[in-house]
């Protein structure tokens, strides 16, 4: 850290499953792995040139281009797709300055690739209208690829062998046992920078953790716990992954495994790296030296006598230091929060040992892996960001595996400084016009500098700019442009705020007899609080001022100073450099007068001056993962939903805007914190767009993306972008959100540090909440079964499907329920009898609303492709079959029951004319068999046929199977019953 006297004193401060997809993407796409045949009107697709095998050179130009044809003259139109496995930034938009990059989206691309000496496997798409993809690929080879590496393929083998089968858990027997793992928090990503030596990251700590509920199938399914079952992991591979066939990745060590980071064959992270040692000579009296493993979690403080703990394939872990001795051990009062180990730690890339999860957490009854030290770089030296895992459940008696499922979690370098902090470009620019008035002029650079006056002639004009070349770099190398790139924002830093960012990674930071103080890379958030190095380590809240930049002890969160700082930020006209007063600082936009900044002069311009939206290449990618490695990849993403639509503009999620900005204006420039969002946590869920409904918005007008969901999670018209609550009153609007039954409501003590005393320089605490009043998909459970959204979902950013049927992402629901897609078929949890009773429909049985007559399935809905739902009861209390004049099963029942509010409640799904909406669209082919029953009453009934065959992307409505007049008998809807509206009542 940072040595300031105020840094000090605040380390002591610190030490059932739902029916019908509720999301934007029409139909799950279907793998080849179980269709029944290829589909003859899919489209054809080749890439042309170049030829599989050519060899490139990095940095250099290299043009792709393909075919494709339709096959369906009315799936018009088709949508192209390039994807270079991690290899390149994408195709450089023309007049872009700076760069702006974009995926391809054409038959023909021009593309670098930056990463030197690899292979790269090439995949080319085409997606016609009704979602039938095509693929090619070709493997490219960049520089010259290693040799001798190791041979990982019986493990590939194995797992291979060893994968659950595809549909494995639809027969919905009685006590078998299922795993449901899901990855928890996303978006997970490092940077590329080398974090050696003395490393200042300004990425946020990995945090990748995989939590999985374990059940034993019954009519209403049982949790089991620790008691029962161990829960371990091990390294997966997916036969069609999209990298490569022989994908895993077992180990984070690089190879050979005495081999540093920049010189290894395989490169993976450099994390656990210790820095070169030291004579005593050179040491001062305080020195301290630790890895990035270590520091990711103390910061730098006190890490000095950890000696590189955690160890290598090691996640990070709470520790503590015997002060006598000087010892570092696991504590044991946080053991549960060890971080985890590579199964291939105990010989790197020749085992992939089963590893125990961290711990069972019983209030959420749900066990979770903590910190697994997963990089993006498979063990054969490829990238890839999507690892895969096995999940096993072993019971505690016999010691035998009884289920198991693969999951997915994700991880990327690809968290860029250097489009901007390069040296020549804006923000390292050499011939700004900055002025000795510009140094140490900050709030804290200004106390700083009464304190401790800097002599005359080191007061300097201009911060101290590094190439490459600079600091003895390789130029292809982008752990070597990172670095650079870290330098400098580590000089402007230091220019302003009198802070010895620079001094620490040029060796130069030392005591008074001239001895080196620390050698250890740290992180950015050390200083700027974030919710991501509280919550996952299970540490105490702490912050500091970060609404009064005049205020000394001005230190802002992590999403402020980056999203709100740069969100300010202005291009001069010619985009040469950013708008600088006299002095050569920068100059802010005015949002306090001027709202958001959308100007042309904006660096991260969301839109253009028609109003039109921009890609995401032109603001968020820019520093988030996305051009190399794409972690925002789910079925929103496949729909066009930006960043914007979720989490508003730079300013917004920078908390420019008091939250509620609409009812809230006369706050604006408030130094309260409880008047703005919290970042991680005030974000939006599922009912913040989708309004339950999808009678409402066909016209796609009124602010509506489609049927029942809205284009943006907030009021356009809100410049803080706080996501729109949904009206927990209305059975529609409660329908999809994360926490249907009350907003998702918290509070977290804080220390927040207000001040600075002027006199001895310290901090002026005081404890007090960080409120969140947000519901949030994160944290959020359905009230059936009161299971996490991500567990049928997928998670934030990669819910399911991804569009590419083989991607890592779909194996979860493949293995599960035979398709990609939200986890939907009820056998996957429930035994087959589960919905015999009529009673065992409503909330009394499997969720938290006891309402009789209310379904109550995953988000009111009801039993998805169950014998028992649409085709016979089989139960003598059946009024409507007692006859034996009627069939339909217990679908007929509630069909004739109000909702909630006396509504149709079928109708919110299958649409108010009853002839199915998107929300009753079923993802695979389905068969419904009525051939048993006599054909002749089925005709009476309005039957259509005695075997109906629905293929996959079908809207199931009433008239599927018979007459819309037989629906409306007895309906709640009455006489509007059947009749195509946006709003149906009794």
């Amino acid at each position: 850290m940072p040595d300031r006297k105020i840094q000090t004193h605040r380390h002591k401060r610190r030490l059932g499953l739902i029916a019908f997809a509720p999301v934007i993407a029409v139909m799950a796409i279907a793998s080849p792995m179980v269709q029944a045949g290829v589909d003859v009107k899919a489209p054809t697709c080749k890439i042309l040139t170049p030829k599989t095998g050519v060899v490139f050179t990095a940095n250099k130009d290299v043009s792709f281009s393909a075919q494709a044809s339709l096959k369906d003259p009315i799936a018009n139109p088709l949508k192209y797709e390039w994807d270079f496995s991690g290899g390149v930034m994408g195709e450089l938009i023309p007049d872009s300055n700076p760069a702006v990059y974009k995926r391809p989206d054409g038959l023909k691309t021009t593309v670098q690739f930056v990463r030197d000496n690899a292979r790269y496997t090439v995949h080319f798409s085409a997606m016609d209208a009704q979602k039938r993809r095509c693929e090619s690929i070709i493997e490219v080879v960049v520089g010259t690829p290693p040799t001798g590496l190791p041979d990982v393929s019986a493990m590939v083998k194995d797992s291979q062998k060893n994968a659950p089968k595809t549909g494995s858990e639809l027969a919905g027997t009685k006590n078998d046992i299922v795993v449901l793992p899901f990855e928890e928090w996303t978006y997970q990503n490092s940077s590329d920078m080398r974090l050696l030596s003395n490393g200042w990251s300004s990425a946020s700590p990995l945090v990748n953790n995989l939590k999985s509920y374990a059940f034993k199938k019954d009519r209403l399914p049982v949790f089991l716990d620790d008691t029962a079952v161990e829960l371990r992991y091990s390294a997966a591979s997916n036969p069609v992954d999209p990298v490569g066939k022989d994908s895993i990745n077992t180990t984070s060590q690089n190879y050979p495994l005495t081999a540093n980071l920049i010189d290894a064959k395989i490169q993976k992270t450099d994390m656990w790296q210790m820095p070169p040692a030291r004579t005593a000579a050179e040491k001062s009296k305080d020195y301290f030296a630790c890895s990035w493993a270590m520091t990711a979690y103390w910061v730098a403080y006190g890490c000095g006598a950890s000696q590189g703990l955690p160890t290598v394939d090691e996640g990070y872990f709470k520790a503590k230091v015997d002060k006598a001795t000087g010892k570092v051990s696991p504590d044991d009062q946080n053991n549960l929060e060890h971080g985890l180990f590579m199964p291939g730690k105990t010989k790197s890339y020749a085992t992939n040992t089963a590893q125990s999860f961290s711990q069972f957490q019983a209030d959420e009854q749900v066990f979770a892996a903590n910190f697994l030290p997963v990089t993006d770089i498979d063990d054969k030296g490829r990238v890839n960001p999507f690892p895969l895992w096995r999940v096993e459940a072993v019971d505690k008696g016999s010691q035998k595996v009884v289920a198991k499922t693969d999951a997915v979690t994700s991880t990327s370098k690809d968290f860029k400084c250097r489009e901007c902090h390069a040296k020549g470009k804006i923000a390292a620019n050499p011939d700004a016009p900055y002025t000795k008035e510009a140094f140490n002029s900050s709030a804290y650079g200004k106390f700083a500098e009464k304190q401790k006056p800097t002599s005359a002639d080191k007061i300097l004009s201009k911060p101290k700019f590094f190439s490459v070349a600079d600091s003895n770099g390789k130029e292809n190398s982008l752990f070597d442009q990172e670095y650079a790139a870290a330098l400098n924002y580590s000089s402007i830093h230091q220019f302003y705020d009198k802070i010895t960012f620079l001094d620490q990674m040029l060796d130069k930071d030392v005591d008074d007899k001239g001895k080196v103080n620390r050698d250890t890379p740290r992180a950015c958030y050390g200083c700027h609080a974030t919710a991501i190095s509280f919550t996952p380590f299970k540490t105490p809240w702490w912050d500091e001022e970060g609404f009064d930049n005049k205020n000394p002890a001005y230190a802002p969160s992590y999403s402020i100073a980056m999203h709100r700082f740069h969100g300010e930020l202005q291009y001069n006209d010619k985009k040469t450099d950013i708008v600088r007063d006299k002095t050569g600082k920068f100059v802010r936009w005015d949002w306090k007068t001027k709202g958001t900044n959308n100007s042309d002069k904006s660096l991260f311009p969301v839109f253009d001056k028609e109003g039109k939206q921009l890609p995401m290449e032109d603001n968020c990618l820019k520093c988030h993962s996305g051009h190399r490695e794409q972690l925002y990849r789910d079925r929103m993403y496949t729909a066009g939903v930006s960043c914007f639509d979720c989490h508003g503009d730079m300013l917004a999620v920078g908390q420019a805007f008091p939250k509620n900005y609409l009812d809230n204006k006369a706050k604006l420039g408030s130094t309260e914190r409880d008047d703005y969002r919290v970042p991680w946590y005030d974000e939006p869920d599922c009912g913040s767009c989708h309004v339950g409904n999808a009678n409402i918005g066909n016209d796609k007008k009124n602010g509506f993306f489609s049927a029942g969901v809205m284009t943006k999670a907030f009021d356009t018209t809100d410049l803080s972008a706080t996501p729109r609550l949904a009206d927990k009153e209305n059975p529609d609007t409660q329908r999809f959100t994360a926490a249907p039954i009350e907003n998702y409501k918290t509070k977290f003590e804080t220390d927040f540090y207000s001040g600075v005393d002027t006199k001895t320089g310290d901090f002026q605490t005081k404890k007090v909440d960080t409120k969140v009043d947000s519901a949030l998909f994160r944290q959020g459970k359905d009230r059936h079964g009161n299971v996490a959204c991500a567990a049928c979902h997928g998670a934030a950013h990669a819910v399911w499907p991804n569009r590419d049927p083989n991607a890592n992402d779909n194996v979860t629901a493949l293995q599960l329920q035979g398709h990609t897609g939200t986890i939907l078929e009820c056998n996957v949890c429930h035994s087959a009898d589960s919905f015999k009773n009529e009673a065992d429909l409503d909330g009394g049985q499997y969720s938290g609303d006891a309402t009789v007559g209310i379904l109550g399935g995953p988000h009111n809905t009801h039993p998805v492709n169950d014998p028992y739902w649409w085709k016979d009861s089989q139960s003598p209390d059946d009024v409507n079959v007692s006859d034996g004049k009627t069939y339909g099963g217990w679908h007929n029942n509630y069909a004739q029951k109000a909702g909630a509010k006396d509504e149709d409640q079928c109708a919110a799904c299958h649409g108010n004319d009853h002839k199915g909406t998107r929300l009753s669209k079923t993802p695979v082919d389905r068969t419904f068999d009525f051939s048993s029953f006599d054909f002749a009453r089925l005709q009476k009934a309005g039957f259509k046929a005695k075997v109906i065959n629905v293929p996959a992307g079908t809207p199931i409505g009433c008239d599927t199977c018979h007459s819309i007049k037989t629906s409306c008998v007895n309906s709640p809807a009455g006489s509007s019953c059947g009749v195509t509206s946006e709003t149906v009542t009794k």
